[in-house]
């Protein structure tokens, strides 16, 4: 998946399914606005980048780094 230098929307991640199932899988508790909630409504026009600065302090750098990776390969 091309993330567009991070300016990829949440609604555009969200829209592969394969993304959305790695989202669920990875960050059921810490994003629920993201996964399966209908505050998505109010973050989908979001980019990644203000996804990942919203998370940071939240979400251990490791683990955010291992989803971008995830997120390239698909």
């Amino acid at each position: 998946m091309h993330l567009k230098n991070n300016q990829i929307t949440v609604r555009e991640i969200m829209g592969n399914p394969k993304a959305r199932r790695l989202f669920q899988q990875e960050f059921p508790k810490e994003f629920p606005m993201v996964v399966g909630s209908p505050m998505f409504y109010m973050v989908q026009n979001m980019t990644l980048a203000n996804l990942l600065q919203m998370s940071k302090g939240h979400i251990p750098q490791k683990k955010i780094q291992h989803i971008l990776e995830e997120l390239k390969k698909i």
